[in-house]
């Protein structure tokens, strides 16, 4: 377990929050604790704005399934990510939310998880330390909504027609760790 993180093939969840089907389930920490406690190693969780559109919800978008709170989340995370492995548990994050609540997610998980979050130092970007040298710690992991991806590409379309670009803000495809 010393080669770089990127070397490995990882156990991993997608929906982790649902309790049954995609469409109208409830959506619940109970299991990404399920999956923790079996060994799972990535956690995705699905960002939107809460109904007020001033809080985060995680929940299947687009479906009758019913929301959990991100942060009772992130802290169920943070109480049960190394209780059946020290490796480290990597947070995938469909991003849903508007520029304001992304900075609202970035501080609730400095908060939440303190020094247990992999920062990487500048200059660290060819390659992620091993999993012996990440034990303990939580990685985020995001990309762009899909929302952004498809104005920029509308907006490189729109500049190779020579006209005025569409933007969208926090687009870099390579962006995909929050620190």
């Amino acid at each position: 377990m010393t080669a770089p993180l990127q070397h490995y093939f990882i156990y991993t969840g997608h929906n982790s929050y649902l309790t049954g089907n995609q469409f109208n389930s409830d959506c619940s920490e109970v299991p990404i604790i399920k999956a923790l406690l079996k060994g799972v190693r990535v956690i995705e969780l699905d960002l939107w704005p809460n109904s007020a559109k001033d809080g985060i919800h995680v929940l299947h978008g687009w479906t009758m399934t019913t929301p959990v709170r991100l942060s009772k989340c992130l802290k169920s995370i943070r109480e049960h990510a190394f209780v059946n492995s020290h490796y480290p548990v990597i947070i995938t994050l469909e991003d849903h939310l508007t520029p304001n609540l992304r900075t609202k997610v970035a501080t609730m998980a400095t908060e939440i998880f303190g020094d247990m979050l992999y920062c990487p130092k500048a200059g660290d970007n060819d390659e992620f330390p091993s999993p012996e040298e990440l034990k303990h710690r939580i990685i985020l992991s995001t990309k762009p909504p899909k929302e952004c991806l498809e104005s920029n590409k509308l907006e490189e379309e729109l500049i190779a027609e020579d006209e005025t670009p569409c933007i969208c803000e926090n687009t870099n495809p390579s962006d995909k760790t929050i620190s």
